[in-house]
């Protein structure tokens, strides 16, 4: 199988700058690698970069614009090893989707037509994930699978990129139960737009995001896969529909440096 490394990116101007929002807000890039090898160059090349820090360093400096979290979208790359999950962390990959749509030796995938849950090696995984201090993504997982992650798991979990079932009947949609279950872990769900949708536009998603934020509450809700033109300006748009300053911080970037800060500090 091969590996999948998705590369977040902080972006869109230096806080504070004129004109712009004090919160660097979201952008995601996905890089597909083929080897350790290449892994390793991946690495080697963004430690190189001008403004581009790993998220190891959680508190970015005013003068960073970009920040990026290297992370594996299912964990079929291990070949069921955990012990890899140590040499994973040593390389600088901080975030893992244990189950990505389709079934694993973990559990079972949204995308599946039958949902029995976690494995006993997705349980031993989680375990290793929450030992070595990685952030456990739960997108992709199946409904049973998600809530016994948030069952078992002893740090925040992340659902990366979602939309809540109740309003897109689209594949891989989570349930309210998904939704609260990772809230109560102290995690995030980021609200995005359906992949399915050929265009979204800006109220749209604003409804989406407040529909989270009033089933959980802002303290849980996040930003998951955002056309840029959609997120240009979201903290004067929350703001201006009667967002506090706080809410408007932790959705647009405040819950998920939150949760890095508690998770990456337990390796």
């Amino acid at each position: 199988m091969v590996p999948r490394a998705a590369v977040l990116l902080w972006a869109d101007g230096l806080p504070g700058e004129a004109g712009q929002p004090a919160y660097p807000e979201l952008a995601r890039l996905t890089v597909t690698v083929t080897s350790r090898a290449e892994l390793e160059l991946l690495l080697l090349r963004v430690r190189a970069a001008e403004h581009l820090h790993l998220l190891e360093v959680v508190e970015v400096p005013a003068h960073v614009r970009t920040v990026v979290v290297l992370g594996l979208a299912d964990a079929g790359v291990l070949d069921g090893d955990v012990t890899l999950l140590a040499e994973l962390h040593r390389l600088g990959v901080r975030v893992l989707a244990p189950i990505h749509g389709h079934g694993n030796a973990a559990g079972s995938g949204a995308l599946d037509r039958v949902d029995a849950g976690l494995t006993e090696h997705g349980q031993v995984l989680l375990a290793e994930l929450n030992a070595v201090g990685m952030v456990v993504d739960a997108a992709g997982a199946s409904e049973r699978a998600t809530v016994q992650m948030c069952e078992l798991t002893r740090a925040p979990l992340l659902i990366s990129h979602c939309v809540l079932d109740a309003d897109c009947a689209v594949p891989g949609a989570i349930t309210v139960g998904q939704a609260r279950a990772c809230a109560a872990t102290g995690g995030v769900i980021g609200i995005g737009t359906p992949a399915t949708a050929a265009t979204v536009g800006a109220e749209d998603f604003l409804a989406l995001l407040e529909r989270a934020v009033a089933l959980v509450g802002a303290e849980h809700v996040g930003l998951g896969a955002v056309a840029p033109e959609v997120l240009r300006g979201l903290d004067g748009t929350l703001r201006a529909r009667g967002w506090s300053a706080s809410d408007a911080a932790a959705v647009i970037g405040g819950n998920a440096v939150r949760v890095a800060r508690q998770v990456l500090g337990r390796g």
